[in-house]
């Protein structure tokens, strides 16, 4: 509810654009549990996104992908905080959302 009340707001109240990013948790089998909260959560956000969001960067869904065939800490030593790699990945995807949200801006 809250976070529908600040994309209505930002809709309503704003011209700005809605970039949003999915909540993600990497392979750590330490972290499993948390899979099932944030599964929901994820699907939550993905709903708001259909609504609100310019541009959404499912990073999810993106990390899981490009896991494939890297070892388990490539991205995050935690599976939840981002290393360089990590870190480095989602700058990537952001800055082309950013590109495709300018360049939208422009035509």
């Amino acid at each position: 509810a809250n976070y529908r009340k600040v994309l209505s707001e930002i809709k309503e109240k704003t011209n700005a654009k809605i970039l949003m990013l999915e909540p993600f948790l990497l392979h750590a089998p330490e972290k499993e549990y948390f899979r099932v909260d944030l599964d929901f959560k994820i699907d939550v956000i993905r709903k708001l996104a259909k609504e609100f969001a310019d541009y959404y960067i499912p990073l999810d869904g993106l990390f899981a992908s490009e896991s494939i065939g890297k070892d388990d800490y490539h991205w995050s030593e935690d599976g939840v905080h981002p290393n360089d790699n990590g870190a480095e990945f989602i700058g990537d995807v952001y800055a082309n959302a950013i590109n495709i949200l300018i360049d939208e801006m422009n035509e």
